[in-house]
């Protein structure tokens, strides 16, 4: 038995080492295209004279979207594994409900919050990593309760069962819930992504001014409070992304019989 773990645990990383090779492979390849294609586009609007410099706002977007999404995936997913396996009953439900009653306060507050935590540097007012605190820290209660509620929407018996088949609870957890908890997962990571790309009244809030060359959401707010045309641009731009995010979250991805063969055959 020991053995046969041990192989396990080999053919488990040799399989983690695969993907994330093909992953990097497919991202050298992607890259260059992505590029070309965010030349191409970015040189067309030049020619058509309408948002001149949006360059650099795609690109300070993209970093800060990436530095919240690599600070609010992980903690939340540990956060909420613990909640699962620790919180039940009166302690649980109290949990969940300061954790929706978080997720509902104001963002004109957490703004205000996070403009007097930093009035004392000027220049954090604009930087990324005070606008990526700034949404990590609204975001992640909205993330907690849509992980966990994707955890617990899972079906005790499958649980009970792995674990009546000899697996470990981590294994169970981490073969059985998470499995079937993912599609959920990535719904709310979706409507993460939308929600951060779409604040804006926070981020006002803490830089206090209108400042260019921000994210897209201020600086499309920018263009619109300096009366330029190209801010519609902007707008059915940024809707018309929300509207294939959203898209996506609606779909059903799999199939009742992949469904089902996902919730039997996972050991």
């Amino acid at each position: 038995e020991a053995g046969m773990e041990k192989r396990k645990l080999r053919n488990n990383i040799f399989l983690a080492v695969t993907i994330l090779l093909a992953l990097g492979a497919v991202a050298m390849l992607a890259l260059p295209l992505l590029r070309l294609a965010f030349d191409a586009v970015t040189a067309l609007l030049r020619s058509w004279g309408v948002l001149p410099g949006i360059e650099a706002v795609i690109v300070k977007t993209l970093q800060v979207l990436l530095l919240v999404l690599a600070l609010v995936l992980p903690i939340s997913l540990l956060i909420t594994l613990w909640m699962y396996e620790y919180l039940h009953g009166l302690a649980l439900g109290r949990v969940q409900r300061f954790l929706k009653g978080l997720s509902r306060v104001p963002a004109v507050l957490v703004g205000l919050l996070g403009n007097w935590l930093i009035s004392g540097n000027a220049q954090a007012h604009g930087s990324i990593w005070s606008m990526a605190a700034l949404l990590t820290v609204m975001c992640l209660p909205f993330m907690i309760s849509r992980v966990d509620a994707a955890l617990r929407a899972v079906p005790e018996k499958y649980r009970m069962a792995g674990e009546a088949l000899g697996g470990r609870r981590m294994a169970v957890l981490g073969l059985v819930v998470l499995p079937q908890a993912l599609p959920q997962i990535v719904r709310a990571s979706l409507r993460l992504v939308e929600r951060i790309l779409c604040e804006a009244t926070a981020l006002l809030t803490l830089m206090g001014a209108v400042m260019p060359d921000q994210v897209l959401a201020t600086e499309l707010f920018r263009l619109a409070w300096l009366g330029r045309e190209d801010a519609a641009v902007l707008a059915f731009g940024l809707a018309a992304l929300m509207i294939l995010l959203r898209l996506t979250t609606t779909r059903r991805w799999r199939s009742e019989g992949e469904e089902a063969n996902c919730r039997y055959n996972w050991w």
